[in-house]
């Protein structure tokens, strides 16, 4: 079973596009964060979407377990500067390494293999 959060609106075992349109409303602004959790498994969790150089959005993909054991896998960008540092909403404008946020589409997908499989894709570290 899963339940979607998007601040604070609940939505118990939400379909596909549902969680999409979530992961769409993520602007950095008005909806910040967004959680996906499973479970017995765990949760994903979206934050972001602020636009950078006008042109773009980053996200920040986080997974953490149930029962939450103190760590957490993250959803990389290997193609990012990880000394670079980039300006980020969720909750509260802070900086995060630049190899930490992602593009859509790579949210979309780890968030659809988590909707799939109940686990995070292998691509998070």
């Amino acid at each position: 079973m899963f339940k979607l959060e998007i601040e604070n609106q609940r939505i118990e075992n939400p379909t596909w596009e549902q969680i999409v349109e979530a992961i769409q409303q993520l602007d950095g602004d008005k909806v910040t964060q967004i959680s996906l959790h499973c479970v017995d498994v765990g949760a994903m969790f979206a934050g972001g979407g602020d636009k950078i150089e006008e042109r773009r959005c980053l996200y920040i993909v986080e997974f953490f377990r149930e029962p939450f054991d103190g760590t957490s896998l993250t959803l990389t960008n290997q193609n990012a500067d990880p000394d670079e540092d980039i300006e980020l909403t969720v909750q509260s404008t802070v900086l995060h390494p630049a190899n930490l946020c992602v593009e859509y589409e790579d949210v979309i997908e780890a968030f659809e293999h988590f909707f799939e499989q109940k686990y995070p894709d292998e691509k998070m570290s």
